[in-house]
């Protein structure tokens, strides 16, 4: 019995001695996490745009698939029910007649803005002359937008129409042929090299 109170009392010592060195050296260091794929912000952006790039493809593809089953159909229904013909010139008559309108309409609005940047210019000399420079601004962007943006010279382009500025050829001084020269004023033929016989045979 005395040797078992013993083996306790030993036992109990010695995990109190390990306890207390485990305080001192205190808490255990934290396991890093295994590591896992990193994505950096510029390549997360790039695989963004490349999947809407792949999705508008896709949707467009789509859309010209639905457009051309769609005329199929049109046509296909138009054969069968040829009374609709009717319906449809109809609808496209007043439809006709609404965009009529609405370039008149369009017309008429711009004609209004054109005498109300008139009057304002008529009271300030500064309105316009930005009124006048914003107009010659419209002029260039137009003719801009019509020229080519980039110049490659071409046979059709570097052909000059007639009448036109630049289309006068230069004057030139006229070309001079040469005379034929003389068989004897030509330059000496080299000479040529002397013939050896061969030995004849007896």
């Amino acid at each position: 019995m005395k040797s078992v109170l013993r083996d306790c009392l030993v036992g109990m010592s010695v995990l109190g001695l390990a306890l207390s060195s485990n305080a001192q050296q205190g808490p255990a260091p934290a396991v890093p996490a295994a590591p896992g794929p990193v994505v950096a912000p510029a390549q997360a952006a790039g695989n963004q745009v490349a999947a809407n790039r792949a999705k508008l493809l896709e949707l467009r593809q789509e859309k010209s698939r639905l457009f051309r089953s769609i005329n199929e159909l049109e046509v296909k229904l138009l054969q069968e029910k040829p009374e609709l013909k009717d319906k449809l010139a109809k609808n496209q008559e007043e439809i006709k007649q609404l965009r009529d309108q609405e370039k008149q309409i369009q017309e008429q609005v711009q004609k209004l803005n054109q005498q109300r940047d008139q009057i304002l210019s008529d009271a300030s000399p500064e309105l316009a002359q930005a009124h006048a420079r914003a107009a010659q601004i419209d002029e260039e962007i137009r003719a801009t937008a019509s020229s080519p943006v980039s110049f490659r010279p071409t046979r059709d382009r570097m052909r000059v129409k007639p009448g036109a500025v630049g289309s006068e050829k230069p004057e030139t001084a006229p070309v001079v042929t040469p005379a034929p020269a003389d068989k004897a004023a030509e330059a000496p033929k080299p000479p040529e090299a002397p013939k050896v016989e061969e030995p004849k045979k007896e």
